[in-house]
């Protein structure tokens, strides 16, 4: 339901019956700005406690990269339902579907928070992965097996990959 003063339209422009195209105008984009703006001081909020810790952002990175694929993972789900949902041509979920290509939509916004995982990697240095350290990489036999896959380079062109499509 619309607040005092907002404007809700209920046009049919794409041939839904009964005019169900509901677009939620300023109220919509307030909600967005604010949720950001808690986002935004959150993640402030983070990389400062972060920074006082003195374990060289150790612990920050660990806390970043869990709560980073639990966001990433519904995201995922909801990109793999969408597919699977058009593979097979299906009708009965499109309210489903929408909710879920609304949700896998965030792609861009969840590359953009991956950087803070992804750039130290690919410059060498081993904040949250060992194997990012090449010299550790040839001094350990369990990584040297694991090297073809387990190196920045790769690391680079798999996430490339990922979000590239």
């Amino acid at each position: 339901m619309a607040t005092k003063g907002s404007k809700v339209s209920t046009g049919s422009g794409d041939g839904v019956a009964g005019g169900d195209n509901i677009r939620l105008a300023e109220v919509g984009q307030a909600l967005f700005i604010k949720a950001a703006g808690v986002g935004v001081v959150a993640l402030g909020i983070s990389a400062f406690l972060g920074m006082n810790e003195n374990d060289g952002w150790n612990r920050f990175s660990h806390s970043y990269l869990v709560a980073f694929v639990w966001v990433m993972t519904i995201g995922a789900g909801a990109l793999w339902w969408v597919t699977i949902q058009n593979i097979v041509n299906s009708h009965w979920s499109t309210v489903i579907r929408r909710v879920a290509e609304l949700i896998a939509s965030n792609a861009p916004v969840l590359a953009l928070l991956s950087l803070p995982v992804v750039l130290p990697l690919i410059m060498g240095k081993p904040v949250m992965y060992l194997w990012a350290d090449a010299a550790l990489m040839h001094e350990s036999h369990e990584l040297t097996n694991k090297i073809g896959y387990l190196n920045p380079t790769f690391f680079a062109i798999r996430f490339v990959v990922y979000f590239g499509f």
